[in-house]
């Protein structure tokens, strides 16, 4: 009799362990999902040790979705930097703001990704759109390069961490003609009141003396058509062909005479990169030598 009621005993108190911790191993860990973030940049181009070289900054952070229908469509011929924050609170690459008043890229120099294959994140193209991910000249950030309209296919893997479970998150974009071509240097021209002899800037270009690749590839981008739409007499456009310039192949208007002159530029449409595009127009009034 003493044996059956010990032993009934442990039977109910297996029972009761049992239905204290069956609940807890149940419980499912919640998926660590990413919010993401891609940033235009200006002026890129992949060299030959597939590091990706750009310019600057285009625009801030947009925040893409796995939903195609509301994430931005990326530009062909445009570089990016791709940050995500994690459902655990984790930001990557490390550094970085990932946020639209941010920055995608990461500060300060700590050689995390020195390439592609160091990525926890893949990248897909299809279209021809050459969607292809490039570490950054820093080696701390994730640039990929869109070559052309398609589709860019960007998959990342979030590892399992405590309370949260290992996730993967794809997003496909659209990859569309950018709103305007590459410039290989920006516009700088503004309207104003100048003195004859003198000249005002167009469009600057550094890349020629700056750029990381000159030793096998040319700068990308391209320095529009820049014409005298009105005044003729007055100024004129002029571009400098010193090889021995840091500023080789930048445009500026130069004043002959007392007058008004307007300027402007144009630049035709390329198939699959960009429209056809035209700058606002930019007005001065030239006055006689002081």
């Amino acid at each position: 009799m003493v044996t059956s009621l010990l032993w009934r005993g442990v039977v109910a108190a297996a029972a009761l362990f049992a239905g204290v911790i069956l609940p807890s191993s149940a419980h499912a860990d919640t998926p660590n999902t990413i919010s993401a973030f891609v940033q235009p940049m200006a002026a890129c181009q992949a060299g030959r040790m597939d590091i990706q070289w750009c310019e600057g900054l285009l625009g801030a952070p947009v925040a893409i979705s796995t939903d195609s229908a509301a994430s931005p469509a990326l530009w062909a011929g445009t570089g990016y930097a791709l940050c995500w924050t994690t459902a655990a609170g984790a930001t990557l690459p490390s550094g970085a703001t990932c946020s639209t008043s941010g920055t995608a890229i990461a500060t300060g120099g700590n050689f995390s990704y020195p390439s592609t294959a160091s990525f926890p994140v893949t990248f897909d193209g299809s279209g021809g759109s050459g969607c292809e991910g490039h570490p950054n000249s820093d080696q701390n950030s994730f640039f990929f390069l869109v070559n052309g309209t398609g589709t860019c296919v960007i998959t990342v893997t979030t590892p399992a961490t405590a309370g949260f479970s290992a996730t993967t998150t794809v997003f496909t974009l659209t990859a569309g003609q950018a709103p305007a071509p590459t410039l290989l240097g920006p516009v700088t021209a503004k309207s104003g009141t100048a003195r004859v002899g003198s000249a005002a800037p167009l469009q600057t270009v550094t890349c020629s003396y700056t750029n990381q690749f000159s030793t096998f590839s040319s700068c990308p981008g391209v320095v529009l058509n820049w014409a005298v739409t009105s005044g003729s007499r007055i100024c004129a456009i002029t571009v400098n062909r010193s090889r021995k310039s840091k500023y080789l192949d930048s445009v500026s208007v130069t004043f002959r005479r007392p007058g008004r002159c307007t300027v402007q530029a144009t630049y035709p449409a390329v198939p699959g990169q960009s429209p056809a595009y035209t700058s606002s127009s930019y007005s001065y009034v030239v006055r006689g030598r002081p």
